[in-house]
């Protein structure tokens, strides 16, 4: 009797065939593809679970490694590190391709936001009173639950975070879920009108 897990976990690995190389490093070892390591990861975002609860899940469960293909069960941390080589675009297009065939849903969702002015230390700069000639911001936007990155923006700063904010929505570049958590620098006019780019329901502010 076929399960709805094996299902899904089938589902996941044809999605990485369409839209990813077999081999993220051509020259790399071939001990696992990227097409598996990708499909565990989305198998644990429709599951909810860790990359620990991933490794135990299919080490016990046969039918989920022929499912994949595997072999044999990968570390943890390997799905990890191939979720960290993927290109943002093939992000996009695999939750894009998993919301269409498994209904996936995001459903918390955070973003953040850096500066750094230079390579000099604070504390450097201030004692010798330099002054700071280039500045680049950086905002991530990242899966709480998975902490997989979903999203960035990269410009020269300072800036404002509302207005990067609405402008990443205006872009396409944050996927649907259900809640944003931002601290109250996002939190600027024009922003309670974001549910018109995607359908989110709140922006919560965690630093008020």
């Amino acid at each position: 009797m076929v399960t709805k897990r094996e299902i899904v976990a089938r589902k996941c690995y044809e999605i990485c065939q369409r839209v990813l190389p077999r081999y993220s490093n051509k020259m790399g070892p071939k001990t696992y593809e990227f097409w598996q390591l990708i499909a565990m990861f989305l198998y644990g975002i429709v599951y909810n679970l860790t990359y620990r609860d991933l490794e135990e899940e299919f080490r016990i469960s046969e039918v989920l490694r022929k499912a994949l293909n595997l072999e044999k069960v990968p570390h943890y941390l390997t799905i990890c590190k191939a979720v960290k080589r993927l290109r943002e675009e093939d992000l996009k297009k695999l939750l894009e391709e998993s919301s269409r065939v498994l209904d996936v849903k995001l459903d918390i969702l955070a973003i953040d936001s850096r500066l750094r002015e230079d390579n000099a230390s604070y504390y450097y700069a201030k004692r010798s009173g330099k002054k700071r000639k280039s500045w680049t911001k950086m905002t991530v936007v990242v899966d709480v639950r998975s902490h997989a990155i979903l999203a960035g923006d990269i410009r020269k700063g300072p800036g404002n975070d509302g207005v990067i904010l609405r402008e990443m929505f205006k872009r396409g570049d944050i996927p649907s879920c259900d809640v944003l958590l931002a601290d109250s620098g996002y939190d600027c006019r024009g922003n309670e009108e974001i549910a018109i780019f995607k359908p989110i329901r709140k922006v919560v502010a965690t630093n008020p």
